[in-house]
């Protein structure tokens, strides 16, 4: 059974985190496909209106365009086709004939624009997320959409600590990030145990203690504070490489 995915029940939790999953695949996608045109464009290979993408291949525009390069727009565009088509690439799309590449140029800039299509092997069909579901959607309850949205920073914080425990030390910062860590992991909130925070924990000026116990780590609508803004966790993040310039990925 092929499933639609604005179907699930608005009143329990998976809604908001597979609405908020499509958002980000659907953004990335568009990202992208505006990428790969300003490439394609600066060749003069391809001419684009709103709605239609349509390849003028000259003798100037493939000597200007050669090979695929690594690294680009359209080489990552490559790699959100092959979410949809894989069996349609070859092996190193890197190398392809111009004609090859020609044909698969046009694929991508034609399919991306498409709606969000993602390859289910349960399902044995892609599941597709037309862009004028997710227009309709968001506004529906856009506060309640939002503040899952903020999970994403919880997320950050999450995986930000899980990535660098080799680096890890008692000192305020890391204390900071992994009490910040625990409340991301256990419903957003600061649970402190008897005795805790028991190392010094603090940045920029924000000190935790236990007065801070059942705090939201962040504000989730506008009838709740929560200690930290959206743009704070990239800020700590900063902050950490920058007194830590050892850590490697």
């Amino acid at each position: 059974m092929a499933v639609l995915v604005n179907h699930f029940d608005r009143g329990k939790p998976f809604y908001p985190l597979v609405m908020n999953y499509l958002l980000l695949l659907s953004s990335i996608k568009d990202f992208l496909v505006e990428g790969a045109l300003q490439h394609v464009t600066a060749t003069g290979l391809v001419q684009a209106t709103t709605r239609r993408i349509e390849l003028q291949p000259s003798p100037r525009s493939l000597q200007l365009m050669g090979p695929i390069p690594p690294n680009t727009p359209l080489s990552a565009a490559f790699r959100m086709l092959e979410l949809r088509h894989p069996s349609q690439l070859a092996s190193n799309p890197g190398e392809p004939s111009t004609s090859q590449q020609l044909e698969t140029i046009e694929k991508i800039l034609q399919d991306l624009e498409g709606p969000l299509e993602l390859r289910c092997k349960v399902q044995g069909s892609p599941i597709k997320v037309p862009r004028t579901l997710l227009v309709a959607e968001l506004p529906r309850d856009p506060s309640y959409l939002l503040s899952f949205t903020m999970r994403a920073a919880s997320i950050l914080l999450v995986l930000a600590y899980e990535l660098t425990t080799q680096y890890h030390d008692k000192g305020p910062l890391w204390e900071f990030l992994r009490h910040c860590r625990h409340a991301a992991a256990h419903g957003g909130r600061f649970h402190f145990k008897p005795g805790e925070p028991r190392r010094h924990a603090e940045w920029a000026g924000i000190r935790l203690d236990a007065s801070l116990d059942g705090t939201p780590l962040f504000q989730e609508s506008a009838a709740t504070t929560g200690l930290l803004d959206p743009g704070d966790p990239i800020r700590l993040l900063w902050d950490i490489e920058q007194a830590f310039p050892q850590m490697r990925c």
